[in-house]
């Protein structure tokens, strides 16, 4: 345990705990710490709720909970913390709804909440958080769509994975417009629709899941001009149509999933160009 007369040392800045076997629950006296920058207390066995005294900790740039055994709600509070750049909290039992109050962390880097019990629409206003690089929030019950007005202020968007949740709707275009983003995981969710062929454009993107869903429609033939593509799984759609010979130009492909699907006619005798293809299915 982390006795609660650590809350006396205010002029402590940084506090690293991780990969430990602490257990208990975290003092409330850490949000004495006034003087805090960053604080790791991932990889432990800390149980109970965040405090909600931790949003007393004004100069908090990193926050990482994550690999514990938190439960309850993300403090609406914790938009406070206006100096936070990192918050994870992955892979614990938090619950109930991502407070709309994180879209004005407008300092956003990293948002990793991903392995929880999360429920409710994903805020919009995140999405409006330019700052933001890495979003992760899979692994959880949330619903709602993509907001495509939101979505284009994501213009330093590096990673998203939101798969295994309940998200609707269709796969915006807008998505071609994140110009840095390089991994897309949003398999297993309930995303309707067509694949927009200017996914496929987009010059950073390395690996694209959107298996298991509801999409219909043709791959596009454009699939061939993503240069940078290494991972494309497509798997346990509606999608029709043929397998557009245009793949075998995507040099870079290691990995292709398309199964359970219903495409029809011949494997393009253009895949046989792909030879650094560890996995067809």
């Amino acid at each position: 345990t982390i006795p609660s007369e650590i809350g006396e040392l205010s002029e402590l800045t940084e506090l690293w705990l991780y990969k430990n076997n602490l257990a208990s629950t975290i003092p409330a006296s850490l949000g004495n710490l006034k003087a805090l920058k960053r604080l790791a207390l991932y990889s432990n066995k800390f149980r109970g709720p965040m405090p909600k005294s931790f949003t007393n900790l004004t100069n908090l740039q990193i926050l990482s909970l994550g690999d514990n055994e938190l439960s309850g709600k993300i403090p609406v509070s914790i938009g406070d913390m206006k100096e936070l750049t990192t918050i994870h909290m992955h892979h614990n039992y938090l619950s109930g709804a991502i407070p709309r109050s994180i879209g004005k962390m407008k300092n956003l880097d990293q948002l990793s909440l991903f392995a929880n019990y999360l429920s409710g629409t994903v805020p919009r206003n995140i999405f409006s958080l330019e700052s933001l690089r890495g979003l992760w929030i899979g692994d959880n019950f949330l619903t709602g769509y993509f907001e495509p007005s939101s979505m284009k202020q994501l213009s330093n968007l590096v990673w998203l994975e939101a798969y295994d949740n309940y998200i609707t709707g269709t796969l915006p275009p807008i998505f071609s417009e994140l110009k840095f983003l390089r991994v897309a995981l949003l398999n297993n969710n309930l995303i309707n629709g067509h694949i927009p062929a200017l996914v496929f454009k987009m010059s950073s993107l390395q690996s694209l899941s959107i298996g298991d869903n509801l999409l219909t429609g043709s791959i596009p033939s454009v699939v061939g001009d993503s240069m940078v593509l290494e991972k494309l799984y497509l798997e346990k759609n509606s999608l029709t149509g043929i397998i557009p010979s245009s793949i075998g130009s995507v040099l870079s492909l290691q990995e292709i999933d398309i199964s359970e699907n219903l495409l029809n006619g011949t494997v393009p005798e253009t895949i046989s160009q792909l030879s650094n293809l560890k996995g067809l299915w």
